[in-house]
């Protein structure tokens, strides 16, 4: 199979010395039993894969209040989760389980399928059907017309032998990421006979991969979220790259925004506009290990491993929030900056340049600690 490359530019991105976030802010939380993996929204609920805490249902009804409404103990490892109607199809390493979530309280199994191998990923087709990335078993397409009993009707193994990490679909076309096979482009207009449509090397592990539009894109074992124009699925083709400082684990994408949930780097907000030119928008850094991102309106749903689920809001216009101290003095609203180490300048919310650092007339630079939840925060102290 024939691969193209397009002339691209790297972007890297690094967390900002001593930054805890820009332009972002969390807006709630909720704790899960063990490490939030992965993560759907649909609706008011967000259905969270909780690796050996099964499914955790939890409502977002009100987003500065999200809770636990119900939970699924399974008995593998749930890597991964998608929804499907009153169903929750959750990858659980050795099977695909079928979960009724009719009543968000009380979720229980209606079937579930042995996979041949590790089941690691899952997404939806056409309501009744399953796609799950079984690793060295390829990919398999699994009917649950009948919940209570799940069936294998087809699968896809890359040539040559190729882990099959993680699959997205859109419309009757699947994306795999396929480790060191790199991005695979299969054909699921008849599940029975899955048919490879096109391929692209990736110059490192492909682990992830999230579709939207005309773009795959690709999170890859070299801290890079790679960017692949797939609108001839016969012929795709890298078209830009975002290099992090940790791992990109998932993407969430919309209106030329990605949001990457990274191990250690928290949520990334990316612009690819210019998919050439990724552009940083914000970040917030979260205590846990993010894995998992998924929107729900204007706001993300971040499963941060140990540190259960958070829903960050992105704010472009920048955040002015009340400077919170015991001193009982007034004191001036804050917006959070960036310090730009090496020149000495201070950036605003906005990406002004506020000017040297660390004080000046005007604005100055505070690194102040959060007891209660024992981080540094960095702020643009507006003064009079």
């Amino acid at each position: 199979m024939p691969v193209r490359f397009a002339l691209l530019t790297l972007v890297i991105i690094t967390p900002v010395a001593f930054a805890d976030s820009l332009n972002c802010r969390q807006v709630g939380w909720c704790p899960t039993y063990d490490e939030a993996m992965k993560l759907r929204v649909v609706g008011n609920y967000a259905y969270v894969a909780d690796f050996r805490g099964g499914l955790i249902v939890i409502s977002i009804a009100d987003p500065t209040r999200p809770c636990e409404v119900g939970r699924y103990d399974s008995p593998g490892f749930a890597y991964d989760v998608a929804t499907a109607g009153n169903y929750a199809l959750l990858a659980d390493y050795g099977a695909l389980r079928i979960i009724s979530v009719a009543d968000p309280a009380n979720p229980t199994e209606a079937g579930s399928y042995s996979t041949p191998s590790y089941a690691l990923s899952v997404t939806a087709f056409r309501d009744t059907i399953a796609l799950v990335a079984c690793s060295n078993a390829g990919l398999r397409l699994i009917s649950f017309a009948n919940p209570a009993s799940p069936r294998e009707i087809g699968f896809y193994y890359p040539s040559p032998a190729g882990f099959v990490q993680a699959v997205a679909v859109q419309g009757d076309v699947a994306c795999l990421a396929c480790g060191d096979q790199g991005l695979r482009i299969v054909s699921i207009a008849d599940p029975t006979q899955p048919e490879e449509l096109g391929a692209l090397a990736t110059p490192a592990y492909a682990q992830n991969v999230t579709v939207a539009g005309r773009y795959a894109y690709i999170s890859c074992l070299d801290q890079q979220v790679r960017i692949a124009d797939i609108s001839n699925p016969r012929a795709p083709m890298l078209v830009g790259a975002c290099q992090l400082e940790n791992q990109p684990y998932d993407v969430a994408a919309a209106d030329s925004i990605i949001y990457v949930a990274a191990t250690g780097s928290g949520l990334r907000v990316l612009s690819v506009a210019r998919p050439a030119q990724p552009v940083e928008l914000g970040y917030y850094n979260t205590p846990g290990l993010s894995y998992g991102a998924a929107l729900m309106g204007n706001l993300v749903c971040v499963a941060d491993g140990n540190q259960g689920m958070r829903i960050v809001e992105y704010l472009p216009s920048g955040i002015q929030e009340p400077d919170h101290n015991t001193s009982g003095s007034a004191r001036p609203s804050v917006q959070r900056g960036r310090f730009l180490p090496g020149n000495g300048l201070l950036v605003d919310a906005t990406g002004r340049i506020a000017g040297p650092g660390p004080v000046q007339t005007g604005v100055h630079f505070l690194i102040e600690t959060d007891a209660g939840r024992g981080r540094r925060i960095t702020r643009l102290v507006v003064l009079p």
